[in-house]
């Protein structure tokens, strides 16, 4: 339950990106997609939580939207340069 928690935490990060005015992977930002990023979230915490404890499954799905949400700057960096 952890792996699809993290899994679908990390999706949720995408949607929180693109939503964001800073974001460079697409020409302009979605601002409707944030609802959609806090869906994803919300089911990610509620797998992690049934997983296992509340505090262990609330670690291991923030740390891997935290993760994501570092990542996807320089996705769009090297997504740009390759350009």
């Amino acid at each position: 339950m952890f792996a699809l928690a993290c899994l679908l935490s990390a999706l949720a990060a995408l949607p929180f990106y693109l939503s964001s005015p800073n974001q460079r992977l697409l020409a302009a930002h979605r601002p409707a997609l944030r609802g959609v990023g806090c869906v994803l979230l919300l089911a990610a915490l509620v797998l992690g939580t049934l997983g296992g404890d509340f505090a262990s499954g609330l670690f291991a799905t923030l740390t891997a939207l935290m993760l994501a949400m570092v990542l996807l700057p320089y996705l769009a960096l090297l997504r740009r340069r390759a350009a």
